[in-house]
């Protein structure tokens, strides 16, 4: 089958070869790809500028068809739409296995990066990380599943969101839009705010029912804060643009006792107004993977339409054409960018 290989370390040194075709174990389940998104990661790699233990196929972001399961899976047969999750070898039995948050266990692999990815025709994984699709779902919004259960995660259970509160989501990005519609199912008023540069992404919000979008280079998302919460501020910042000036702007936006959830990577050291986030008792948290409980939620939420992640799929593109694929993801051209394995 033909693959997209990180060949060796070093910026570059990723190309398409012929590539052996993964088989079974007995709690394992091989899966042929319908659609796999490029992520930020595999763009890191790509460069890298983020490790990797190649030769390995990248790609994480999936959805596909099972065709073959192992000899000891019994809940899931030829046929069946899934996705799956993006860990590889959990140990099971360290603090973060046992308190279900897998994503910080020491012996944790990740496919794209150290074990193969779905970057191609065929994928296999154990049993344990792959997901049911809920029955509707096409491939192209199956492909999302896996950065919705990052923003599931991060918008209620590390940002608590509430019915009610005022959540604002800085970067109109795909993983903004999600965590603004999860917030939004949650019962929260959502404003979204970016950029002029991202006013697709912003129509997009809008088209997606957030009832406040702000243009923050022409209008004065502050005061429009202050007006919806009666001078307080917002309940919930989630920071998802990756921007190193947001991260101040979002602590503006707080009302004393608010939460700002990071969600971005910003790549580099950021500095914080310390003072303002002790005399104001800000919460600030980190968000990061998923963990079971979310990825069900956010199943569920995209099963009901609480959740859109189809419109967030604005480019598809062969295998074939990575590159030109890798290059206007870089671009920000568009939202989420999507690789179609034909063979």
């Amino acid at each position: 089958m033909r693959a997209l290989v990180k060949t060796r370390r070093g910026p570059g040194n990723v190309e398409l070869q012929d590539w052996p075709e993964p088989k079974v174990g007995p709690r394992e389940v091989l899966i042929e790809i319908a659609a796999c998104g490029i992520c930020g990661t595999d763009v890191h790699i790509y460069h890298d500028t983020v490790s990797s233990e190649p030769p390995v196929v990248l790609g994480h972001e999936l959805s596909g068809v099972v065709v073959e399961v192992g000899a000891e899976v019994d809940h899931l047969k030829a046929g069946d739409a899934v996705s799956a999750e993006t860990h590889h070898g959990l140990c099971g039995v360290c603090r973060y296995c046992r308190t279900g948050f897998p994503r910080h266990c020491r012996a944790r692999g990740t496919i794209g990066r150290r074990v193969d990815g779905a970057f191609a025709r065929y994928f296999k994984t154990d049993v344990a990380r792959v997901y049911a699709l809920p029955p509707g779902v096409n491939p192209l919004a199956g492909a999302i599943t896996e950065p919705l259960f990052t923003c599931t995660h991060a918008v209620l259970e590390r940002g608590e969101v509430r019915a009610g509160e005022l959540a604002v989501v800085l970067g109109p990005g795909a993983m903004g839009l999600l965590a603004a519609q999860v917030a939004r199912a949650a019962g929260a008023t959502v404003v979204v705010a970016g950029l002029t540069a991202d006013a697709r992404r912003l129509g997009l919000a809008r088209d997606l029912g957030i009832p406040h979008v702000v243009d923050l280079e022409a209008e004065d998302l502050e005061a429009l804060v202050r007006g919806l919460t009666d001078g307080y501020g917002a309940d919930l910042v989630l920071e998802c643009s990756g921007a190193a000036p947001a991260a101040a702007l979002a602590v503006r936006l707080l009302r004393k006792q608010g939460r700002l959830v990071q969600v971005g990577l910003v790549g580099s050291a950021v500095a914080l107004p310390l003072d303002e986030i002790t005399f104001n008792a800000l919460d600030v948290r980190g968000a990061v993977g998923a963990t079971a409980t979310a990825k069900e939620t956010a199943l569920r939420l995209l099963a009901a339409g609480a959740v859109q992640t189809r419109p967030l799929v604005t480019h598809q593109y062969p295998l074939e054409a990575w590159r030109e694929a890798f290059t206007r993801w870089e671009a920000r051209e568009g939202v989420k960018h999507v690789l179609i394995p034909t063979g």
